[in-house]
């Protein structure tokens, strides 16, 4: 699991955000209900307790 991200926001989908932390951006999918309250495109944004599925990891 991945206990939090914390970075700017890059962008929003309809199904997940682009988190970009240290210059890496994370594609991170979630409830439309935790979308609606990241805010806006470049500002900082924290995430916590992310389960993460490392069968899905390429």
């Amino acid at each position: 699991m991945i206990a939090s991200l914390h970075g700017k926001l890059e962008s929003l989908g309809s199904d997940g955000a682009t988190i970009n932390v240290a210059g890496i951006g994370f594609q991170v999918y979630m409830p439309t209900s935790t979308l609606s309250t990241l805010g806006k495109i470049g500002e900082e944004v924290k995430l916590i307790n992310l389960p993460f599925n490392f069968s899905t990891f390429t």
